[in-house]
């Protein structure tokens, strides 16, 4: 609706959801032409408000924009000796800068570039007008000097001119009009009478003056452009929008690849679009007077029965079904459908089809993959259980006869070459254990055990696993602490030696002459930082591009005694500290390796050498009552040596029937639990003890496993069945003896 007054939303009553950048057939931007004949004011609203911003912005042509830039450089050619050049120069570039800007909304409104509404096209533009206009309010203030009156009334003339161009042309939105004019000329009307005093207040009076002049004359162009798109707009012909409305109408149907159609209550097709034709390969011909059941498999057929009763009954809703259709070739295709009644008093449902028949075949493809996927990651679980259990079974009795051998008053000849076997064996451990850590990195099931540790200790064992590999090799290992690293330490001490035994390891396996060695530095308290640097023949960047792949050896071919997991590995265990790895390395020259990972300073105060703590813990087990359960001989007699000078009271059984019965008939303090066993497993054999104990009313007895099988989710799988702790096989006395105090305090 028009009025005299207001701004634009006033003038043009509703909220503008036209689009603006739509295309004439003259190229221009502009309104839709939607046959308005008979409509009442308000509701062609929107079209006048997205006509009145394409007139604005129509009336802004880039040579007119230009012309700012023309009379900008004109003024200041003018005024070039009296004023201030850095103060031109920079109003200069505050009004190139804003002639860009506009010229660039424009660009903007007139390629759709931006999806704006009409209302926000309207601010858009109105704000770079205003912007426009207080540069030229702040020029005209800038530009008038009393050094030069004739030079400054041109100047004010100039700018009241260019205030006359934009009532003509730009006058079609008041926000854009009004934010040119009013800071274009009250800007400077007040500001000389206030720099310059009453001297120029005439000036300052007629220049204002001008003002309510331009938009007296700006308005009333903007009414009668208002009536001359009304008038435009109510010649429209109604029944051209119909004939367009039609064709649209037609186009989308012959077009659609999704089937449209029309039924009635008893399913009689009456109509369908074209794509019968591509979806079930039937002509219009050859399905007239057919029914939509005549088409349905056979074993869909009370499906689709159902859903025509359900309509026939009185249901308006959706109907929503996916059925099997016979293609005219006699292959199946499977339709999803949507129907809805169309007119109840006609008996007609409007039909929505779509062939999902390769959808359903790629869904059913993908569970049978992921089934497979699935079944194929639980046998490899298994076989890695298995295998993890088969071999580390005798590793164990290799670990633990060289434990009893060291404590058995050997020579230090004999001591040396049994630390030795024991050390070979521990890295025999370690390459297991890099085939179980990779699939435990795969499916993300990694955890760290933080525990205090002595970093001195930790140097020194890894030191003196690989140092008969150096010797072999007439090589220097070394290790150099920075002054200031904090040795008591918190964090996963076998996956930080794990570290360094798969670094060091590398680091000598390709050094053949020099050394290599260990630097150790906290960078900051809470991290360590270890450099690993040797002299071997170093690695192209081709290799280092991979280095830190799974199964990626450095060297050419393969490595004798690796896995070519040891650097992915090492990789996946920094990120999983908080940390990273780092490689430097030229051919010929080496390779640096450093590592930086979280292993913040122990709260716990320096504990005591595990050999004192583990004699302690001895003397306090004097008394306590143990329950052994392992079928493997070998691991009964380990167990035995460990505690036979510990306790007086020790039970041994053979399978978990018997420790369930044993537990049953008698007190003990503790029990270590083998989890494979015959006649009844370890697991079963832990439930039902502390079902007994909840039966009963008992206080749970501690129940430690021990199990060679390692992998995360069967530790938890002893946790859910309620042991109280876990120790990994191979034992050593040392952490049977600790675990033992720690479960029986």
């Amino acid at each position: 609706m028009v009025s005299d007054s207001g701004g634009d939303n006033q003038e043009v009553q509703g909220t503008s959801h036209a689009n603006p950048t739509m295309v004439r057939s003259d190229g221009e931007p502009s309104f839709p032409s939607l046959g308005l004949r008979g409509r009442q004011p308000e509701d062609v609203a929107p079209e006048i408000e997205a006509e009145l911003v394409h007139q604005f912005q129509k009336g802004v042509p880039l040579p007119v924009l230009a012309l700012n830039i023309f009379f900008a450089l004109l003024l200041i050619g003018i005024q070039w000796q009296y004023i201030s050049h850095p103060a031109l120069i920079l109003w200069f570039v505050i009004e190139l800068v804003i002639v860009i800007a506009n010229g660039l909304i424009l660009h903007a409104y007139r390629k759709g570039s931006l999806t704006l509404t009409t209302a926000g096209w309207r601010y858009l533009l109105s704000l770079g007008a205003t912007l426009n206009g207080i540069s030229w309010g702040i020029g005209g203030v800038l530009l008038y000097t009393p050094l030069a009156p004739i030079q400054s009334v041109f100047v004010l003339l100039a700018i009241a001119g260019i205030c006359s161009g934009v009532s003509t042309i730009q006058g079609s939105l008041k926000l854009g009009f009004f934010g040119t004019v009013v800071p274009a000329l009250v800007i400077p009307a007040v500001m000389i009478f206030v720099l310059h005093g009453a001297e120029h207040f005439m000036a300052s009076v007629l220049f204002g003056l001008y003002l309510p002049f331009i938009s007296f004359n700006a308005m009333s162009n903007r009414r009668s452009l208002i009536e001359t798109i009304r008038l435009r707009l109510d010649k429209e012909r109604l029944l051209e929008d119909a004939n367009r409305s039609e064709s649209h109408f037609r186009a989308l149907i012959d077009n659609a690849a999704d089937l449209i159609g029309v039924l009635d209550f008893s399913g009689k097709i009456q109509f369908l679009s074209p794509s019968i034709k591509d979806v079930l390969g039937y002509s219009m011909e050859e399905i007239r007077g057919k029914t939509i059941l005549d088409l349905v498999n056979p074993d869909d057929f009370e499906s689709a029965k159902r859903s025509l009763e359900q309509v026939q009954e009185g249901y308006d809703g959706e109907v929503i079904g996916e059925l099997r259709y016979r293609h005219r070739h006699g292959n199946e295709v499977i339709l999803e459908s949507r129907g809805r009644v169309l007119d109840r008093s006609k008996e007609t449902i409007l039909v929505f089809a779509r062939d999902v028949t390769e959808r359903s075949k790629m869904e059913h493809e993908l569970v049978a993959a992921t089934v497979e996927a699935e079944r194929a990651s639980q046998a490899k679980g298994r076989f890695l259980a298995h295998m993890s259990h088969e071999i580390r079974t005798p590793i164990h009795a290799i670990l633990a006869m060289g434990d009893m051998l060291q404590r058995s008053g050997l020579n230090k000849a004999q001591l040396l070459r049994v630390t030795t076997l024991n050390n070979a064996g521990q890295h025999l451990l370690s390459l297991i254990n890099d085939i179980l850590d990779f699939s435990s990195f795969e499916s993300g099931k990694v955890k760290l055990y933080d525990a205090p540790f002595d970093l001195q200790e930790l140097l020194n064992n890894v030191q003196e696993l690989l140092r008969l590999v150096a010797e072999s090799k007439f090589l220097d290992l070394n290790c150099v602490v920075a002054d200031g690293v904090e040795m008591w330490r918190e964090g996963d001490v076998h996956r930080i030696r794990q570290i360094l035994i798969n670094l060091l390891g590398n680091a000598l396996k390709f050094t053949e002459q020099g050394g290599v060695i260990l630097r150790v530095s906290a960078p900051a308290e809470e991290t360590l930082c270890f450099v690993i640097e040797d002299t071997g023949k170093g690695i192209s960047e081709a290799q280092i591009e991979h280095i830190f792949d799974s199964f990626s050896q450095m060297g050419c071919g393969d490595t004798p005694g690796s896995t070519g997991l040891g650097l992915s590995i090492t990789q996946s265990l920094a990120s999983a500290m908080q940390g990273d790895i780092q490689v430097e390395s030229r051919v010929g020259e080496g390779s640096r390796f450093s590592v930086t990972i979280r292993v913040p300073v122990s709260s716990q105060s320096v504990p005591e050498k595990i050999g004192a703590s583990t004699n302690k813990i001895a003397e306090a087990l004097n008394s306590v009552r143990v329950l052994v359960a392992d079928d493997e001989p070998i691991n009964r007699m380990v167990i035995e040596d460990y505690l036979k000078d510990v306790t007086k009271h020790l039970h041994m059984v053979t399978n978990g029937q018997e420790v369930v019965e044993q537990a049953m008939a008698n007190e003990y303090d503790i029990i270590l639990m083998d989890m494979r066993m015959p006649v009844m497993d370890g697991l079963s054999a832990t439930q039902a003890i502390r079902a007994q104990e909840v039966r009963q009313n008992q206080k749970p007895v501690p129940i430690i496993a021990l199990s060679a099988a390692v992998l995360e989710e069967e530790r938890e799988s002893f946790a859910n069945a309620g042991c109280t702790a876990f120790l990994a096989k191979p034992v050593d006395r040392d952490s049977l003896l600790e675990e033992i105090g720690r479960c029986i305090r």
